[in-house]
């Protein structure tokens, strides 16, 4: 039987086969075993890392958030603000010089918030006003876009969170949408 076969290999192979058993397979073995491990700490680790990376991009996303829905709110409940923008102005440069007292530097330094938010925009029908800074007329254009027209199917004093894209489909920004209305007669 199998003592007969091993006593007809050359003791070369023998030792070859000893080896082989002894020193060859076992590394084989350990290594593949280690290898497995490794990847598979590698993978977790990797997956928690971009867990943790979604995570803090979540946080930041709504820490924008709220910081839009912030400035929206201080806008839509700042009398000043808005006794400004009902105003009839004759003349362009009494808009201008209220714009100057009072809209820029409320417009600009209410900045807890300006760092992360690319723009803040009040689109204006008081065609009194000058489209300047962060002030906007509700032109036609406006009235066109895809926004405003998703906008205005329930345009409410509400915060709307929209997402904004180019006219190819690409995403272009999110803005934050509120119908100032909060003096409104």
């Amino acid at each position: 039987g199998s003592m007969n076969l091993l006593n007809n290999i050359r003791l070369r192979n023998k030792m070859f086969l000893v080896y082989f058993l002894g020193v060859i397979a076992p590394i084989i073995l350990t290594n593949a075993i280690f290898y497995n491990i490794i990847t598979q700490n590698v993978r977790e680790q990797r997956i928690n890392d971009i867990d943790r990376a979604v995570e803090q991009i979540k946080n930041e996303f709504r820490l924008m958030v709220d910081q839009a829905v912030g400035l929206s709110s201080f806008f839509y409940a700042d009398y000043k603000t808005n006794e400004v923008l009902n105003m009839d102005f004759t003349y362009t440069e009494d808009y201008v010089e209220a714009y100057d007292m009072y809209l820029r530097s409320i417009l600009n330094n209410y900045s807890p918030f300006s760092s992360s938010l690319q723009n803040k925009t009040i689109y204006v029908d008081n065609p009194t006003l000058l489209t300047s800074g962060n002030i906007g007329i509700l032109s036609d254009e406006v009235r066109e876009e895809a926004w405003y027209k998703f906008w205005l199917k329930d345009a409410s004093s509400q915060p709307l969170f929209v997402r904004i894209e180019e006219p190819d489909g690409r995403f272009q920004s999110f803005s934050l949408l509120r119908r100032m209305d909060y003096f409104a007669d």
